[in-house]
């Protein structure tokens, strides 16, 4: 990680390939990520001002809007308001959109059901470039979302997500 310029540089090895010809054939991406692009990722975050609760045949939730959403939190545990066990949203309910217009959106929600957006708290959804295009990519989202949220949190332990614009809620 580069210290002066905020910019992390991952170094990726390939290891244990099943190659099926003499000659194979592999993409690496390399992707840049800055630290204001990181931490202004909530510009595009869509989030409801309260947890989607109406089930759809599907198995998926509707927000009042309609949009669609899965819920990310497994048997969440609650003291007071606040979800205990959660590794990267600590204090609340996770919610992924599923809408392809706000593909990418993450929620986090109170037990009050209320949406976490105070940028002073790690706990507040974040939009994941890593879902753009496809919502199963867990690497991709590993690279673009997971690695900088650690990388930077650990360059700057103040480091902290702008919230979402009021129009986005």
């Amino acid at each position: 990680m580069a210290s002066n310029s905020g910019e992390v540089i991952v170094e990726i090895k390939l290891a244990q390939l099943n190659f099926v010809s003499d000659f194979p054939e592999f993409t690496i991406s390399v992707y840049k990520m800055t630290r204001d692009q990181h931490l202004k990722r909530n510009c595009f975050n869509f989030c409801p001002s309260t947890k989607p609760d109406q089930e759809t045949d599907n198995s998926l939730l509707q927000d009042a809007k309609g949009r669609l959403w899965t819920d990310g939190t497994e048997e969440a545990t609650y003291v007071g308001d606040f979800l205990i066990e959660a590794c990267w949203h600590p204090g609340g309910a996770d919610y992924r959109a599923r809408s392809k217009l706000i593909a990418g959106s993450q929620c986090v929600y109170s037990i009050s059901r209320h949406l976490i957006n105070d940028g002073t708290r790690l706990s507040l959804g974040t939009f994941d470039y890593g879902y753009l295009k496809d919502n199963s990519d867990f690497i991709l989202h590993y690279i673009l979302d997971v690695f900088p949220h650690v990388a930077y949190l650990k360059w700057d332990k103040q480091s902290r997500y702008l919230p979402m614009p009021a129009a986005n809620i």
